[in-house]
């Protein structure tokens, strides 16, 4: 290397995804997404990177459409987890505009990408929502609200239903999210839709909420009676308790 082309200083640095102004803790709502049976063995290194890519473009067209930024530290921070993704949003996003508007922009771009895919090609998404307080350092955001979302999202009776039902999307609210933003809140969002689970993951023991969005494509489900044959196999997961442990 020749002396001319040392650089002459640091490099210019990337726009921060870290969250502004949190060197103290502050409230949040927090998003943890997982595709599931991402390392399944139909789905090889191309598929995979396949998966993360559509992944990022379902988001970034799911926010655009509720006027979040997916680009940029302006509204959120998010964190690449292989097989998914966590977002931490600033303050100023309110957790009833991603209960109410999210979820809608969410499923829509998820089934048309599962309409015009191949089977190993297909998402099912768990998606958890959480809220509480954050704080971060020079390396990512930390706090109890993020380990707790990160347990819900989990949830081994949610996994269940999700590959028993071939639903699309999986929505996961905590108890704290449910309770404030979905059961007492004037927001086009059903409670009754929700069904409780116990979470039982690692050293947390909490309850959470949740529902299933989207029907599975023909190719994943096999045929309509496939589809009729994982319902009646949800029904008797309920009626067994499974779903409630």
């Amino acid at each position: 290397m020749s002396v001319s082309s040392l650089p002459l200083g640091p490099e210019p640095e990337e726009p921060a995804r870290f969250l502004p102004s949190l060197d103290y803790a502050q409230h949040c709502s927090l998003i943890a997404a997982d595709i599931a049976d991402f390392s399944r063995p139909d789905r090889d290194d191309e598929i995979q990177l396949h998966l993360r890519t559509s992944l990022y473009g379902i988001f970034t067209a799911a926010f655009r459409d509720i006027e979040v930024a997916w680009e940029g530290p302006h509204d959120l921070h998010r964190e690449d987890r292989g097989d998914g993704v966590t977002i931490v949003f600033m303050p100023h996003i309110s957790t009833g505009l991603l209960v109410s508007q999210l979820p809608d922009p969410l499923l829509a771009k998820l089934h048309h990408h599962n309409k015009v895919s191949s089977p190993a090609a297909q998402i099912q998404l768990r998606l958890a929502l959480h809220a509480g307080l954050v704080t971060r350092d020079a390396n990512g955001f930390a706090g109890q609200a993020a380990i707790h979302l990160f347990r819900i999202l989990e949830a081994p009776p949610v996994k269940r239903e999700l590959a028993v039902s071939g639903a699309d999307l999986a929505l996961i609210a905590s108890d704290y999210v449910y309770d404030n933003f979905i059961r007492n809140a004037h927001a086009p969002v059903n409670p009754d839709a929700y069904t409780h689970v116990k979470v039982n993951v690692k050293n947390t023991r909490t309850r959470a909420w949740y529902r299933l969005a989207g029907g599975p494509p023909l190719d994943r489900a096999g045929s309509a009676n496939g589809h009729a044959i994982r319902a009646a196999d949800r029904r008797n997961l309920r009626v067994s308790g499974i779903a409630n442990e």
